[in-house]
């Protein structure tokens, strides 16, 4: 059996959700594209959500 990865949250807003990535606004008012493929947002577009993510992902991403 697979070991899960560790995973993280982080609070940021949805600029844009397109067909294969979230792009979002961080902490820093940077913005990142995230691929949905490893990630999920809870919250609409334009709003501030909910991102969870690989913590690898999220580090690589500057998000933590």
């Amino acid at each position: 059996m697979a070991t899960k990865r560790p995973e993280v949250t982080v609070d940021c807003m949805l600029v844009k959700e397109a067909g294969m990535a979230y792009l979002i606004v961080d902490s820093e008012d940077e913005e990142v594209w995230i691929p949905k493929s490893q990630s999920s947002f809870e919250g609409e577009e334009g709003e501030i959500g909910q991102l969870t993510l690989p913590e690898w992902l999220a580090i690589r991403s500057n998000l933590v």
